[in-house]
């Protein structure tokens, strides 16, 4: 599930990350910032909209950088692929030496890629990956997005008080859908009330 209005807006946090982190380094200096990003693959649409942010927010910002600091994006595709986003991830890690990775629209690319920096010792922050248990694989990752459970525990909470009485869930088959569908089931049975059951299908299908 992607929450397509507050993907700019979170984009904007993510990109406020990477300027503070200008602020304590030597004057004449480039900052590279690995971004890695679903340009392709079935997460497209909310790759561009996430590529939008960036751009627009950089293009207002530049200017409060401290004197002789620069931002360099270094951008890769993980083609909406956790394995492409591990390789891509290390390649951006151990050949192009960025200092802060940024963006990941899909979970299970942010949990493949999540443990290299740990290894590393390089930050991540995810600007949309949803999966509750991601920032718990590193040190070194922060999320400003949101989490599934905050949106689909209160949906379940208030579906309760509609006077419904059974309540069947269909979820894409990956970490934000199984999310979705454990917060909801909660919401919903902590009201006393019962589930007909779930259905998860795969990602390609839209």
């Amino acid at each position: 599930m992607i929450k397509r209005l507050g993907i700019r807006i979170l984009m904007a946090g993510a990109a406020l990350a990477a300027l503070a982190m200008t602020q304590t380094t030597a004057l004449s200096q480039t900052v590279k910032i690995g971004l890695i990003n679903s340009y392709s693959g079935f997460l497209a649409q909310a790759g561009d909209q996430m590529e939008k942010g960036i751009t627009l927010y950089i293009k207002e910002h530049t200017k409060d950088l401290p004197p002789g600091v620069r931002i360099e994006i270094v951008r890769r595709d993980d083609a909406t692929a956790p394995e492409v986003g591990r390789r891509v991830a290390q390649e951006l890690i151990t050949r192009d030496r960025v200092q802060l990775l940024v963006g990941v629209v899909g979970s299970p690319i942010a949990a493949a890629i999540a443990p290299l920096t740990a290894e590393a010792k390089i930050p991540f922050v995810i600007t949309n990956a949803a999966g509750t248990g991601i920032p718990r694989i590193s040190p070194y990752v922060a999320r400003v997005s949101f989490t599934l459970w905050q949106q689909a525990y209160p949906l379940g909470k208030w579906a309760a008080k509609q006077n419904w009485k059974t309540a069947f869930t269909a979820v894409s088959d990956f970490i934000p859908g199984h999310d979705a569908e454990g917060a909801f089931t909660k919401g919903w049975t902590d009201a006393g009330l019962q589930m007909l059951g779930s259905g998860r299908f795969p990602t390609t299908n839209r």
